[in-house]
């Protein structure tokens, strides 16, 4: 499942919410490994907590995946998520005076998620149809995906073309009984060739849009000197209704023989319209112990820019160029003003310049010929790289996991 679940890995640190889309589009747009690579007829499960220190966001997630091949042209996967969250998260409001702590919003919610995808085998050919769905109370997603995989090489070599649309509606909390919507679109290019017995190179492009609702619903910016310094006030944020993302991914496995041991490199270059620039490096190492158990050492490095419109907070000036008057038709009106603000505007942390790093270790037993249990943990630190973020928005977290594989 570790290629499969990529993408949402590197979501899951933040609020269950954030990665509403991950599911499906992970899933679809997935590693494309070769046929005779698939694993044994198998269901996992997975529970994992994601607990942030100083009692700040935790989720507790349940997941049951499967793979089942029905005949020998057509196979069966899917997944089922279930997610619980609570705690604490900065809403993008400053510390109040003589503290360094920021102010947070208590979130509870739970999602449910989950995708089926059959996959059709003719001659060189696979062929991966995907129906996706989240829900939350607030946010709910469907998305439709298909992947067209080619064998050459005697299986060998693998080309896949991907496509992914999501379309979703959100209910923002600031906005009693108003609906947004949000569509998203990606296409994925894919290589995956064997270039040796104990060597494997997997290499994908994508790129995405994305338009409509794209603000975060629980996010508030400050702007201390609204209505003429007499008020300080904060706001709902507001970004771009429109974002278009690339993607490049770089994996490399690699057998090592002496160790009987194998290890998995990989690099990922994005970049996106809101001018955020990120590079995600993780090497992991797989080590037989003896033929039942097998130890996973990890570590992932990820580096962003910022977004272009975040700051931390705005001064409101008549006359300034970069300020439109009445951006805000919500709040605008409510005060009686048409106060000037940008056209822009985010105070969310993870638009920030910043770095994170995750390391961890994991242990995997097969108990029985049809039974492997697995245990992980892993220590997740995020930091700041400008001079004005708020140290104090970061989290730090630990991340529990505990699995178990059926084979039938």
């Amino acid at each position: 499942m570790m290629k499969r679940q990529v993408l949402i890995e590197e979501s899951r640190w933040f609020s269950a919410r954030y990665q509403a889309l991950a599911l499906g589009l992970a899933g679809a747009l997935q590693y494309t490994a070769p046929l005779a690579l698939r694993a044994e007829d198998h269901a996992d499960y997975k529970y994992e907590v994601y607990a942030e220190d100083r009692g700040r966001i935790r989720i507790r997630t349940h997941s049951a995946y499967f793979e089942k091949e029905l005949d020998a042209r057509i196979a069966l996967k899917g997944e089922f998520v279930y997610d619980g969250i609570s705690g604490a998260s900065p809403n993008g409001k400053p510390p109040l005076p003589g503290t360094t702590e920021v102010q947070k919003t208590h979130v509870e919610d739970i999602r449910r998620a989950g995708y089926i995808e059959p996959e059709i085998k003719w001659g060189r050919n696979i062929l991966s149809p995907q129906l996706s769905y989240s829900e939350e109370h607030d946010y709910i997603s469907h998305g439709l995906a298909l992947n067209h995989s080619m064998n050459f090489n005697d299986k060998n070599t693998t080309i896949t073309a991907g496509v992914a649309q999501t379309w979703d509606t959100i209910n923002p909390i600031f906005w009693a009984g108003r609906h947004e919507n949000k569509n998203s679109s990606d296409f994925l290019l894919g290589l995956t060739q064997l270039l040796t017995k104990t060597t494997l190179l997997t290499v994908n492009f994508t790129v995405g849009t994305s338009s409509g609702f794209l603000s975060d619903p629980y996010k508030l910016y400050y702007f201390p000197e609204y209505d003429g310094g007499i008020v300080a006030s904060a706001f709902p944020e507001v970004r771009p209704t429109h974002k278009t993302r690339q993607v490049f991914y770089l994996g490399l496995t690699q057998f090592v023989t002496p160790a009987n041991a194998s290890v998995d490199f990989s690099y990922r270059l994005a970049h996106d319209s809101y001018d955020i620039w990120s590079h995600t490096a993780s090497i992991a190492w797989y080590q037989n112990i003896t033929k039942y158990v097998v130890l996973s050492p990890m570590f992932r490095w990820y580096r962003q820019s910022a977004a272009y419109f975040y700051s931390q907070q705005a001064a409101m000036e008549v006359g300034d160029p970069q300020f439109n008057l009445g951006n805000d038709p919500v709040n605008a009106p409510l005060a009686g003003i048409t106060s000037p603000f940008p056209q822009f505007y985010s105070a969310d942390y993870r638009l920030a310049e910043m770095q994170s790093m995750t390391y961890g270790i994991s242990a995997a037993v097969r108990i029985q010929k049809w039974l492997t249990l697995d245990i992980a943990y892993k220590r997740y630190i995020m930091t700041r790289l400008d001079n004005f973020s708020f140290t104090d928005a970061f989290p730090k977290a630990h991340v529990y996991t505990f699995g178990a594989r059926f084979i039938f």
